[in-house]
């Protein structure tokens, strides 16, 4: 029995997705934020989902460069995995099971028939039931700040929202 990982299943990372926290004189630190889906594993078993990244000079990792990776609903967290080879086909990193730490998933929720009020991987977003795309272009800190949006912005009403 394999854990194999289909490579059509993998998605790309994005250039946009990828900052570096840190320039040092040997290596730098990056910060990159995993779209939703995206695994741990992955990171670790799929060098070609790097593809756009690695084209895109600016955001480009290099050898013995660090990453710390952020999950897209921010439920784990891998710190310091380190870049052991980097070209344009893609990026090999070294990890272990234990540089992945679980963090606690924000797991509140709202919705009526029409919205769902959820959290989108950088925030609280509010979001059409029927397209499940986000009905305004905007990012809340709390639920209870998406709330008030909803409210704000003639979406509907909650009780006990002003």
């Amino acid at each position: 029995m394999t854990n194999a990982i289909s490579k059509d299943a993998v998605p790309l990372l994005s250039p946009g997705a990828i900052h570096v926290h840190h320039d040092g004189m040997q290596w730098r630190e990056h910060l990159l934020r995993l779209p939703e889906g995206f695994s741990f594993e992955m990171l670790l078993l799929c060098p070609g989902a790097w593809v756009k990244i690695q084209r895109r000079q600016a955001a480009a990792v290099r050898r013995f460069d660090r990453v710390t990776a952020i999950a897209h609903d921010e439920s784990w967290i891998a710190r310091d995995l380190l870049v052991v080879d980097a070209s344009e086909q893609g990026v090999h990193l070294l990890g272990r099971a234990s540089d992945k730490q679980m963090l606690k998933p924000p797991s509140d929720v709202w919705e009526d028939e029409f919205h769902r009020i959820q959290f989108g991987g950088d925030g609280f977003e509010i979001v059409s039931r029927t397209t499940h795309r986000r009905v305004i272009p905007v990012v809340y800190a709390s639920l209870d700040a998406a709330k008030r949006g909803y409210v704000h912005n003639g979406l509907g009403q909650i009780e006990g929202v002003p």
